[in-house]
Formats: C-alpha cells, structure tokens, sequence
C-alpha cells in the first residue's frame, strides 16, 4: 500500500486551515479538524447489482469535490 501527499494537503498540515473550513461546511457541517486528503484511488472489490458503468478489479480514482 502507498500514500501520497499533495500539495494542498501540506500546506494545510504545515501553514494551518486555508481550504479546510473552520465553521462548519453548509452541506456536510464538518470543520477543522479533519484528515486531510482530498483524491485517492483503489481497485473496485464488488458492485451492487444496478451498477453497469464500473466492474470487479477495475481501477478507479475519485476526486470528490462538494459544491455550495
């Protein structure tokens, strides 16, 4: 297994919250402190059986992104 960190992320360890938010977030009410990462990858281990656009051993990676 492997980890990275990017570049946003440490700035955020190092220099304090910037994009974190320090109130609570209006959609997900979370606020500092948090685990930061913000994109990870895996390999897809099962799917529900309504799920036709990714498959068992696929590779994926999600960028999530929560808009106001």
């Amino acid at each position: 297994m492997t980890s990275e960190m990017t570049v946003a992320d440490l700035h955020e360890y190092e220099d304090g919250a910037n994009i974190i938010p320090t109130t609570p977030h209006p959609i997900t009410k979370e606020k500092a402190p948090l685990t930061l990462g913000h994109e990870f990858s895996g390999v897809v281990e099962e799917v529900g059986e309504d799920v036709t656009d990714v498959e068992i051993g696929q590779r994926v990676s999600v960028q999530p992104i929560i808009y106001d």
